[in-house]
């Protein structure tokens, strides 16, 4: 099966869980708004800023982006949730209530993600360090590069994170760790499937949505009537509330697959119509090859140590 067959495969299989639980899309847009008083926290703390009250601006910044961060995971956890329910064909009501129940591990791992993306944003912002000219110029690239990998690599050991907290129980550090285990068994898992999933989504909803909000931008800019200004304000309009709903489809879908991911890792088992040739094609262990059928990460990782 083509690359491109495996990502149909896969969107199709996480369309259908999503299409057969249409609550589930409720926690991207409550997560959504969860942050928002977060962010406005941030926004008076950044006021602050340029009035050069700078240790309130500071700390009303740190507080906003921390429960902006929170707002979002909690929703994200009661999506994770969702998700495993609606794999193991169960109702997906009470995920909420699950999710909640893990409310200090979540509040200790949205500190974590806080503090890394701090600085992450202070790493890839930092500026020229004082340097002019090409090389201050050429230092402010390789500091936007180096950030921009560093980015990738944190979200690709954490995938499994906010799942093994909500699913397994675990604590914040423990689930960084089991995370980060999971995926160097397992080098290119949610890298594979994500992009796959990501890049269909992208094909089929965000690239009309995008192009038919650059075409109201185009007769907003280029018709000086106001029948043409109207139809143009009207397409951007739809463009961007297409580009909305894809996102939010698109990361709901990505949570399905990572929950399945992740239940086939710990127990070699295909759930919610996943196939499990499905599974091993979005598997390379890191060195190269697939694991042999219906054996989970541990079972490999355990035979790989005795080796």
């Amino acid at each position: 099966m083509s690359s491109w067959q495996r990502g149909k495969a896969l969107t199709s299989k996480s369309w259908s869980i999503l299409k057969g639980n249409p609550s589930l899309m409720k926690w991207p847009v409550l997560g959504a708004f969860a942050a928002l008083p977060g962010v406005a926290i941030a926004v008076a703390g950044i006021i602050l800023l340029g009035d050069h009250s700078n240790v309130a601006g500071v700390a009303l910044i740190a507080v906003g982006a921390y429960l902006a961060v929170f707002g979002g995971m909690v929703c994200s956890a009661a999506l994770v949730a969702g998700a495993d329910q609606a794999l193991h064909g169960q109702s997906v009501d009470g995920a909420f209530g699950r999710a909640t129940q893990h409310l200090g591990a979540i509040a200790g791992w949205a500190l974590i993600q806080t503090i890394v993306g701090w600085l992450l944003q202070s790493l890839t912002n930092g500026g020229n360090g004082g340097q002019g000219g090409t090389a201050g110029a050429i230092l402010g690239i390789l500091r936007v590069v180096l950030g921009a990998l560093l980015s990738t690599a944190w979200a690709l050991i954490t995938f499994f994170v906010l799942p093994l907290v909500v699913l397994e129980g675990l604590g914040p550090v423990a689930a960084v760790k089991r995370s980060g285990h999971i995926f160097k068994e397992r080098w290119g898992t949610q890298l594979l499937g994500g992009i796959r999933i990501g890049a269909a989504v992208f094909l089929f909803a965000m690239l009309p949505s995008l192009l038919v909000g650059g075409l109201g931008v185009f007769l907003i800019a280029s018709v000086e009537s106001g029948a043409g200004a109207a139809a143009g304000a009207a397409l951007v309009a739809v463009g961007v509330i297409g580009l909305t709903i894809s996102v939010l489809v698109s990361n709901a879908m990505r949570a399905i697959f990572g929950v399945a991911l992740l239940r086939w890792a710990e127990t070699g088992e295909a759930l919610g119509g996943f196939t499990e040739d499905e599974m091993l094609t979005a598997v390379r262990i890191k060195g190269g090859g697939t694991p042999p059928a219906s054996q989970p990460v541990g079972v490999v990782a355990d035979q790989r140590h005795a080796a």
